[in-house]
């Protein structure tokens, strides 16, 4: 019996490290000048789109140089000050490819809005935070497992 190709989804992140990536990356992203500025965003999951990175890191550096490269400060996790400016409309957690559990429920408890890459792409466009839907989260990471 034959097994289907792998997918970015089967394939164990230890094992993405050789060969090309299995998802082509897209087209650069482009944005309105300091659109994030004054923003605060917690990223969590992995954008193999965007190439670079392995494992849990995929796409990472990436999204993070387009956040700052576009004003936003970016926080390494949810906190006080965090929740706040989430709450002034001013923050916001941007998810990818299996997001972290425990960062996806401390959003929705406190009412901090979740952004996906489309929605990112929409504020990067001029979208107002408000205007941005919030992304829908189909599954969760497993957390960091050794090879």
């Amino acid at each position: 019996r034959k097994r289907p190709p792998p997918t970015p989804d089967t394939v164990h992140p230890a094992k993405r490290q050789a060969g090309p990536p299995l998802t082509p990356p897209l087209q650069p992203i482009q944005a309105v000048p300091k659109a994030l500025e004054g923003l605060q965003v917690v990223v969590s999951g992995v954008f193999p789109t965007l190439g670079g990175g392995v494992g849990l890191n995929e796409g990472k550096d990436a999204v993070a140089a387009l956040l700052t490269e576009s004003g936003a400060s970016v926080k390494s996790g949810l906190g006080k000050g965090f929740y706040a400016a989430a709450a002034d409309g001013r923050a916001f957690l941007l998810v990818g490819d299996r997001p972290g559990a425990s960062k996806v429920d401390a959003a929705l408890e406190h009412r901090v809005k979740r952004i996906d890459l489309d929605g990112l792409k929409r504020l990067l466009a001029g979208d107002a935070l408000s205007d941005v839907g919030a992304a829908i989260i189909a599954n969760l990471s497993d957390g960091y497992q050794k090879a």
